[in-house]
């Protein structure tokens, strides 16, 4: 695929959150560089994400503007479309080599299951912002609205918020995807003792970190959650207690606690994933459920996890 070229296209949101951007001229407006085919989808509409290698200089992700956009081979009007970096060339300075190219496109009509095409264009364009549902937004600027909690052997609990980073800008947040469908942090935390005791039967220091990948999409009433929950501490930091070295870590259960009237789709089903409980006017949903004979979850040093949600 090559890029290259120039574009008179203009392409932008309107007041309804649609594409405002007029048709696609194939013989003035620049040049298809790749095509997508796929089978048609149940959905009537979907995000289309690709990966695409591209020439040296077509795009970085501190560009103002959207090298490319996506259009049906069926409708040459442009979908609204992000790119961000997959990899990069050697040299910095040539930008990315692969690109991802995410797309909110429309399914041609079709019967699912139809092979369908879709066309990559050369267009650069104006990044447009994304809008958040109502739901979604005031789920990410509430105090403690999403948390892990779990309980050490002795019953101590610990806890970590994880959109606190992202309300206070934290400078340890990186924004891994930035543009007008999806946007994506990955926030690191650290499940710490809600309430510290001292003693034999007293808290750690903390119990596992965890780095949680939060994506947001437009207009959407989901989010979704990537946890790699870890023991993976290395002490180096003198200044903090949760940074101290942990050997063998032994755990009650480990929940994910957040409003009622969420809920709470498992990527992979597993066999200490537990059902939706209420916790007061919040609920948790067990992500390593409790053993019911009383025994303990086992995290040896440097070992991890993963959970994938939404």
């Amino acid at each position: 695929a090559g890029c290259s070229g120039d574009t008179s296209s203009s392409i932008g949101l309107g007041d309804e959150g649609v594409t405002s951007a007029p048709t696609f001229d194939f013989e003035n407006d620049g040049h298809v560089v790749a095509k997508v085919q796929l089978k048609a989808p149940e959905a009537s509409d979907f995000l289309l994400r690709v990966t695409l290698p591209v020439p040296r200089g077509t795009f970085d992700a501190s560009d103002a503007r959207v090298p490319l956009a996506v259009i049906s081979s069926s409708d040459p009007t442009a979908a609204i479309t992000q790119v961000e970096v997959v990899s990069r060339y050697a040299n910095n300075a040539d930008g990315a080599d692969v690109v991802e190219i995410i797309s909110h496109v429309r399914r041609p009509d079709v019967d699912p299951g139809t092979p369908i095409e879709y066309l990559v264009v050369y267009a650069p364009h104006d990044k447009g912002d994304l809008k958040l549902s109502p739901a979604v937004q005031t789920l990410l600027r509430a105090p403690g609205a999403v948390r892990l909690v779990a309980k050490d052997p002795f019953g101590n609990p610990y806890s970590a918020d994880l959109f606190a980073k992202i309300q206070d800008e934290d400078d340890s947040v990186e924004v891994i995807r930035d543009g007008e469908l999806i946007k994506e942090f990955r926030v690191p935390e650290v499940l710490v003792p809600t309430s510290p005791v001292t003693g034999a039967q007293g808290t750690l220091p903390r119990l596992m970190g965890v780095n949680a990948f939060v994506r947001t999409f437009a207009n959407e009433d989901y989010f979704a959650l990537d946890l790699h929950i870890h023991n993976g501490f290395d002490g180096q930091d003198e200044t903090v207690e949760w940074d101290d070295v942990l050997t063998d870590l032994y755990f009650d259960k480990l929940h994910l606690r957040l409003p009622q009237g969420w809920e709470v789709i498992h990527s992979l089903e597993n066999p200490f994933t537990g059902d939706a409980m209420e916790a007061g006017n919040m609920q948790e949903v067990p992500l390593v459920a409790a053993i019911p004979d009383g025994d303990m979850h086992l995290m040896h040093r440097q070992s991890q996890f993963s959970r994938r949600l939404i």
